[in-house]
């Protein structure tokens, strides 16, 4: 799928931008535990999260799901997507921070 290979893309590119700095951490797919607020209690596993290094949980204390909200969060949108379910996304990471 072309949308699976731009979000490695975007990835690759915040890492490489970020890692010899020191600036934060990138990773894909990762479950987010931020949307109790919502009734369906589900979570969203965006595409590519960016953590700062001041924010992010340590490294070693990783557990899935991530209960901390990334400061950058990417979604890569296939055409095929419905765009309700896009606003439902949109609306969902702005109530979560």
């Amino acid at each position: 799928m072309k949308s699976l290979w731009v979000a490695t893309e975007i990835a690759a590119l915040i890492r490489n931008a970020t890692k010899e700095a020191g600036l934060g951490y990138v990773a894909t797919e990762v479950p987010l535990a931020c949307f109790e607020f919502i009734p369906r209690n589900h979570g969203r596993k965006p595409d590519v999260v960016y953590y700062t290094r001041e924010k992010a949980p340590p490294l070693d204390q990783w557990s899935l799901p991530m209960r901390v909200m990334p400061q950058l969060t990417v979604e890569v949108i296939p055409c095929s997507d419905d765009v309700l379910d896009l606003d439902d996304k949109i609306e969902e990471y702005f109530e979560a921070g």
